[in-house]
């Protein structure tokens, strides 16, 4: 932030370098934090509270859905992987 004049005289330094490589790193730094981190951990809060409504309700019925669970998770993984 604080640099000498002549500093944003040199090619490499001027505004338009300046702009179109901080440019480039916001489109990185976008593309490595995704929507998909969201609905990761949507799904996973809303499997444990849908576990927890099961065991306050049916406990043999949230069992059953633990054991399941994997199967969804692992149908689920490759659903996305095709598309």
């Amino acid at each position: 932030m604080r640099k000498h004049m002549g500093w944003h005289d040199i090619r490499t330094n001027n505004a338009g370098v300046i702009n179109a490589i901080l440019a480039g790193e916001c489109t990185q730094l976008q593309g490595i934090t995704t929507e998909q981190i969201g609905v990761y951990i949507e799904c996973i809060f809303s499997l444990g509270f849908a576990i927890v409504i099961g065991f306050y309700f049916s406990w043999p019925m949230a069992v059953i859905a633990i054991c399941l669970s994997p199967l969804t998770v692992v149908g689920s993984a490759l659903s996305n992987e095709s598309d």
